[in-house]
């Protein structure tokens, strides 16, 4: 094994472990990235997105929070001890490189920015930590979106300055109600914590610890699509494998276990007889993967595979960091843990020609689940033909729990608006600026990228005539180690298009956890 990678795989086993053992890695640090092990428990935090989305309104750019003099616009200023976990950016729909910005990020009242440096020089990985994959570029090459999961910690408050350098011309305008704004789009998710949580503040030299997780972090996410698990854990853990054919049965049981625990991993493996690409699409979405914890009447999961692993079709390697496809193998990593019993199941939606086999592997942690541990949860959402201006909804759960992902495998129109109306709230407190900002992209959705975090993969038609920019085909995005948590109640809707417009085919999967009945 060469010394770098060595290094790096240690960094993992030591965070992985530690993270079973011991308190979570503080809001802020780079161990929180490593930190898998805490996916499942309550998030004590509230998540929030500053972005240049307005409720009712289809501007969605050049909306800051205000602009100062000296050019300066103002993305974030906030109060309080939290973090930056996700800052999404689009500045130009040329090259971002013709553009030239400076980016200011004031940290705890500091009259000088911790942070101040060319953007472009940020989000190109220039400087540690901010180095690929953490952070970068997708979508086309003439029309890119920039992304960072680099954590930025603070303790008393954070500000966000950008600062064209260049004369107006060189950058995008656009005309609007008679006035012209910046063609600037941002979505920046963070977090404001309570007093009790630990937080680190971000510095530039990092100490040995957050060095081995940066090593760590990098080396497992340029691995994604393989397993992180560390030696000590494969043996601590459990392990089932399974093998079963569906044809005239139409439901057949892969995992029956009784006891406490958390599942780790979930690998399946279709085998039809006939391998075509019809056949492939056709069972990814008729075939369903039911899950069950502790003995309750409906299972919690319920979803057709290929969407359920963001792999409609499991031939093309979809290598995201929760979940995905590999080698023809679909795979899930988010804890999912258990105090009475699990039981996963797959069943056939629709008509099966022929048998098909399915292979199964499983591994768990025999560990009983914390007291604030939640219960894994993914809701199906296929809507056709909504009514006009009434938006769709994408999950409306009730109880405490955090939202950690979202697979949208038809989207619809790509200027679709997210909007999360968080504990009862009548207007929503998070809005977003379209679908393929969501998804970190830009300009559409057309160009294939499997990135750890978020990606695009699997396109169900041709380009449209809008150019290379395609309107279908299956996203993925997870929001850890943040994720988006309530107390009470979360209602999650997404606008089928630019002022409501669209009314075809919307279908999406919601994953989330929420704390079992009668826990606090």
């Amino acid at each position: 094994m060469p010394i770098r990678f060595a290094a790096a795989a240690l960094a993992v086993i030591i965070i992985y472990n530690a993270a079973w053992g011991q308190p979570p890695a503080p809001v802020g640090s780079l161990g929180e990235l490593l930190d898998t092990a805490s996916v499942s428990s309550v998030k004590p935090w509230r998540t929030y997105r500053a972005s240049t989305g307005l409720v009712g309104s289809s501007r969605d750019y050049g909306n800051f929070v205000r602009e100062e003099p000296g050019r300066r616009y103002v993305l974030l200023d906030v109060q309080g001890a939290g973090c930056i976990d996700r800052f999404h950016c689009i500045y130009r729909k040329g090259r971002p490189d013709d553009a030239n910005f400076d980016l200011l990020i004031y940290i705890d009242d500091q009259e000088k920015p911790v942070i101040h440096m060319d953007m472009n020089d940020f989000f190109t990985g220039k400087r540690k930590p901010f180095v690929a994959p953490l952070v970068g570029r997708c979508g086309f090459a003439d029309r890119q979106a920039s992304y960072s999961y680099v954590p930025i910690g603070f303790r008393k408050s954070c500000k966000v300055v950008v600062i064209p350098r260049d004369p107006d011309e060189k950058y995008g305008w656009r005309t609007w109600d008679g006035r012209r704004y910046l063609l600037f789009f941002y979505q920046m998710a963070y977090r404001i914590c309570p007093p009790e949580v630990p937080v680190k503040t971000f510095i530039w030299k990092l100490d040995q610890r957050e060095q081995r997780a940066l090593a760590g972090v990098q080396s497992m996410w340029q691995n994604a699509g393989k397993a992180p698990w560390p030696p000590a854990e494969k043996k601590a853990g459990k392990s089932h494998a399974a093998s079963v054919v569906l044809g005239k049965e139409k439901t057949a049981v892969l995992l029956d276990h009784a006891g406490a625990g958390t599942l780790r991993e979930i690998r399946l493996r279709i085998k039809p007889g006939d391998d075509s690409a019809a056949t492939r699409r056709r069972l990814a979405e008729t075939l369903w993967l039911d899950m069950t914890w502790d003995e309750e009447q409906q299972p919690q999961v319920s979803a057709p595979l290929g969407a359920f692993f963001a792999a409609p079709d499991y031939s093309i390697n979809v290598r995201g960091l929760c979940l995905g496809c590999t080698d023809r193998e679909y795979y899930c990593r988010l804890p999912m843990p258990f105090r009475q019993r699990a039981r996963i199941s797959v069943r056939s939606a629709g008509a099966i020609e022929g048998a098909v086999e399915i292979a199964a592997r499983f591994r768990w942690s025999t560990r009983p689940p914390l007291a604030d541990d939640c219960l894994f949860h993914a809701r199906r959402c296929d809507v056709s033909d909504q009514p006009q201006g009434k938006n769709i909804v994408v999950l409306d759960a009730r109880g405490a729990g955090h939202v950690a992902g979202v697979v949208v495998d038809q989207p619809g129109d790509v200027e679709s608006d997210d909007s999360w109306f968080i504990d009862g709230e009548t207007k929503p407190s998070i809005v977003g600026t379209g679908t393929e900002d969501f998804f970190s992209f830009a300009w559409g959705l057309g160009d294939l990228q499997a990135l750890p975090m978020h990606g695009v993969r699997v396109p169900f038609s041709p380009a449209s005539k809008r150019g290379q920019r395609t309107d279908t085909g299956c996203c993925y995005r997870f929001h850890l180690p943040a994720a988006y948590p309530f107390r009470k109640s979360l209602r999650l809707t997404w606008e089928h298009g630019d002022g409501n417009r669209h009314r075809g085919r919307y279908r999406a999967i919601a994953y989330y956890y929420l704390l079992a009945p009668g826990r606090k």
